[in-house]
């Protein structure tokens, strides 16, 4: 995995999943699965989206937050290590996710129904930054260099 500040995505049908960095306030959007501690809600594309449309949805479905005017961050460059599963429809052996940074007002406009994400708040940038992934320490920090 390589992570890129900056950059601008690659040809859109490598992209198979938007992620944002979410600030409200002086907090950023925390949330918690059976695997890890993360700062970048999103997920997979569906066919026929674009990277703004897929980020709206999947923000919606994973944590019931709204937001104003994502802008491009960057993008996680990802490798298949093992051959494709017999009729795996992505992109192999690489695929990309389009990063974002955005804004929220801080109220669940809907509630979540992601069974996956068992919780997801907004936290102070600090506490946040000492819980949270790899990846998501990165796109946090670049995030807060350009907001």
């Amino acid at each position: 995995i390589a992570y890129y500040v900056g950059a601008e995505p690659p040809d859109e049908r490598l992209v198979t999943s938007v992620r944002a960095v979410v600030f409200s306030g002086d907090g950023v959007l925390v949330l918690r699965n059976p695997d890890a501690v993360h700062a970048l809600p999103g997920g997979r594309r569906e066919p026929g989206e674009s990277f703004e449309e897929t980020l709206r949805r999947e923000l919606l479905e994973e944590t019931g937050y709204a937001v104003e005017e994502p802008r491009p961050l960057g993008m996680a460059h990802l490798r298949h290590l093992q051959p494709p599963p017999r009729g795996y429809p992505f992109p192999h052996p690489d695929f990309y996710w389009a990063v974002y940074a955005a804004e929220s007002d801080g109220r669940r406009v809907a509630p979540p129904y992601d069974d996956y994400e068992l919780d997801a708040r907004f936290e102070p940038v600090s506490a946040a930054l000492e819980r949270v992934d790899l990846p998501s320490r990165i796109y946090v920090q670049a995030a807060l260099e350009t907001r």
